[in-house]
């Protein structure tokens, strides 16, 4: 067993506190200080001026919507999910977001769980393959299917996901790495597995959640029904107070239909 560093245990700590990356907290809390993950939090004021800036006045519609798309990270228990739609004006509109225990059922699967569910007096089960098949923005009985789905191969329920995307079409798995010096490239040992530069897209998460400031395009947008712990996940990513990071963020010129929360913000970037 190697020995113990004081400086490593420090550095751990000042990482977790100054920037306030959920995954960074949670490396710190599970990895160094053994103990369950609690999130940093977040003040009431932070989340009203977040959703201030964010939340749309006039939702996507059929007419001015490029294309609908899914997100989506996997955890132990449960999927995380987010629906966005690409507007005509280059900007990204979260439709929904929510979490499911399910990234797919066979049909036998899905009859048990639905009558263990009615027993509970619960409506049947919704799985992340239910969302991506769903229709969206429906007007008049028409809408729009997601045209692809990103998920997060983090390592949890790694063969369920790779399944998953083999057998569904348009459906890509994500890996953030500091392998790699482009922005994103595909895996050379793996079919549908997208390799990301982690620090790109969360600084790119940043810009956009902080310092773009022209609504008329490439902004992103929620809708006003987002629930508030949602709105405090995507508060959680924020500058590292240390750094310069204005700087950068101002320098990047993307535009989101030049390039293909929180990670569910990080791989619709990606996306």
């Amino acid at each position: 067993m190697d020995a113990l560093s004081w400086s490593e245990i420090a550095q751990a700590q000042l990482e977790a506190g100054k920037t306030a990356d959920i995954s960074i907290q949670q490396n710190f809390d599970n990895s160094w200080r053994g103990l369950p993950f609690k999130p940093r939090k977040v003040s009431k004021d932070e989340i009203e001026t977040l959703k201030q800036r964010h939340v749309w006045s006039s939702p996507p519609t059929l007419e001015n919507t490029e294309m609908v798309f899914v997100t989506a990270d996997v955890m132990d228990s449960f999927v995380s999910y987010a629906v966005w739609a690409w507007t005509t004006d280059d900007s990204l509109c979260l439709v929904e977001c929510g979490e499911t225990p399910w990234i797919f059922l066979d049909e036998d699967k899905r009859a048990e769980q639905d009558e263990a569910l009615k027993q509970e007096g619960k409506p049947p089960c919704v799985t992340l393959e239910d969302i991506y098949r769903k229709q969206w923005l429906v007007q008049d009985g028409v809408g729009i299917t997601p045209y692809m789905l990103l998920i997060d191969q983090g390592g949890h329920r790694g063969d369920e996901v790779k399944y998953f995307a083999s057998k569904t079409k348009n459906v890509f798995m994500q890996k953030g790495t500091t392998m790699t010096s482009a922005n994103w490239r595909a895996s050379d040992n793996q079919q549908k597995l997208i390799l990301a530069n982690e620090k790109f897209w969360k600084s790119t998460a940043i810009y956009y959640l902080y310092a773009q400031k022209n609504k008329e395009e490439n902004y992103l947008w929620l809708f006003p029904e987002i629930s508030e712990e949602f709105v405090k996940q995507l508060r959680a990513m924020k500058p590292d107070s240390s750094s310069k990071w204005r700087r950068p963020a101002r320098a990047m010129e993307l535009k989101w239909g030049a390039r293909p929360l929180v990670r569910l913000l990080e791989v619709c970037l990606l996306s």
